[in-house]
């Protein structure tokens, strides 16, 4: 109950132990500091001190807990025995670092693990739970400390679920579940894995049960078992159109020149479409094993590129219920991109736009410039997109509306327009409503950064 500054610390020191022990108390801690103090025989000594914040279970500081070493002995031979002072020094700081351990033993484990934790005793009681398993579970550890599992899950099929693997008293256990996601249409995919404690003696303590979010995994595997399925297909469709045509062509002696000339350009017509499925994974493949792109740059003119593109896609595709426009700014502008690259990608968008068209309409690409950057666009009038599609359109393998619509392509065309995009430094975004249409926007530095 006494002052401890007032009546053990020397004068000189007063100050300065008040702001370390004032520190602790706003959560400052401190380690290793030296000062003198009196004992309560007047006898003045050095002590090395480690000031650390005390809290209670809701977080909230208590008080601060010194730990303190007497190391007058030291101090004295420290110029003349300095490997002595040394070893005494580490094994200080193993003693300290022992309390330490000690004491911070329930926060470091809370600390050091990301996902949600639940540790139960041998009867399925809390014993401790952290910050993320108290957020995912919605409740609070406070309020569940040495009560059975039930009182801590809300949801009856979790809670059987959890109840009866706790049973099972094993390490390595593991189930799925799910739970309410950031809207009603997405749900979080959760995995539990359990693992026994054991204490001193070898016997069963307790388990440890950790929850980890496996959503993007789970979705990720959905997507690649789609692209699997997907790439299959629309691989078989131009190969069997290829060797449909040329047994024809092999095996019909008295076909008409015109006819040949049809089933060649059939032919030819799935080769290109075949190459161009072979090239988009090519270039995934590129970007998955860090490869990335290599650029050609160039000065390229606006007013030259971008008809030049659309009039290639013109000739590669069926437009016969679209208009196309291009509408450009007066006076050309040149930029420093490669100039196969954004063909690829305008003939990508302007791709998509045809293919979620399905009713025709009008296409409109246009070219905008600022000061910074030219920005082109690709706006049509079709299906258009919901915010959660639009969220997930960069995605490996995601195709919008594939269930419903049965749109061809591998769902990797937009990952590689963004890819290629940025590799040039520049941006891409998207404005699209259901049954409204979509526009792409490409947005590309008018300045070289090379």
């Amino acid at each position: 109950g006494h002052d401890l500054v007032e009546e053990f610390i020397t004068d000189d020191f007063k100050e300065s132990v008040k702001s370390v022990l004032d520190d602790a108390l706003n959560g400052k801690e401190t380690s290793n500091y030296e000062f003198p103090l009196y004992t309560k025989d007047k006898r003045l000594i050095t002590i090395l001190l480690n000031a650390s914040t005390r809290r209670d279970i809701d977080g909230n500081i208590t008080g601060v807990m010194g730990v303190g070493q007497d190391i007058t002995e030291l101090n004295e031979y420290r110029k003349n025995l300095e490997q002595k002072v040394e070893d005494r020094t580490i094994e200080l700081r193993r003693s300290i670092a022992d309390t330490e351990e000690s004491r911070d033993r329930i926060d470091g484990i809370l600390k050091s693990i990301g996902d949600s934790l639940i540790v139960t005793d041998m009867h399925n009681r809390v014993i401790l739970m952290n910050r993320a398993a108290e957020d995912l579970l919605g409740v609070r550890f406070s309020e569940v400390i040495d009560r059975p599992i039930d009182f801590s899950i809300n949801d009856k099929t979790l809670r059987e679920r959890m109840k009866s693997t706790l049973e099972k008293k094993e390490t390595g256990y593991e189930f799925d579940f799910e739970m309410p996601g950031e809207n009603e249409q997405r749900l979080r995919i959760m995995r539990a894995r359990t693992s026994v404690i054991i204490n001193k003696t070898g016997e069963q303590a307790g388990i440890i049960t950790i929850f980890h979010d496996v959503t993007q995994k789970r979705e990720i595997d959905r997507m690649k078992t789609e692209f699997i399925s997907t790439a299959a297909h629309e691989l078989r469709t131009p190969l069997t159109s290829i060797q449909g045509f040329s047994e024809i062509l092999m095996t019909r002696k008295n076909l008409k020149n015109e006819d040949k000339e049809k089933y060649l350009g059939y032919i030819n017509k799935q080769a290109v479409g075949l190459a161009a499925i072979i090239n988009d994974l090519l270039d995934i493949s590129r970007i998955e094993s860090g490869e990335g792109f290599s650029l050609n740059r160039v000065w390229c003119k606006t007013g030259e590129a971008i008809p030049g593109a659309v009039e290639m896609f013109k000739d590669q595709t069926n437009i016969e219920n679209f208009t196309l426009d291009i509408e450009l700014p007066e006076g050309d502008v040149e930029i420093f991109v490669d100039k196969d690259k954004m063909g690829q990608v305008l003939i990508n968008l302007l791709s998509n736009a045809v293919k979620y068209s399905p009713d025709g309409g009008k296409i409109v690409v246009r070219g905008e410039v600022s000061e910074d950057e030219y920005v082109i666009s690709v706006q049509d009038e079709g299906i258009g997109m919901t915010k959660e599609q639009v969220s997930h359109v960069f995605d490996k393998f995601y195709r919008v509306d594939t269930s419903d619509s049965a749109i061809e392509g591998t769902g990797l065309g937009m990952s590689i327009v963004k890819h290629i995009v940025e590799a040039h430094q520049g941006r891409i975004w998207i404005k699209s409503k259901p049954g409204k249409g979509t526009c792409v926007y490409v947005g590309l530095p008018r300045q070289s950064n090379i």
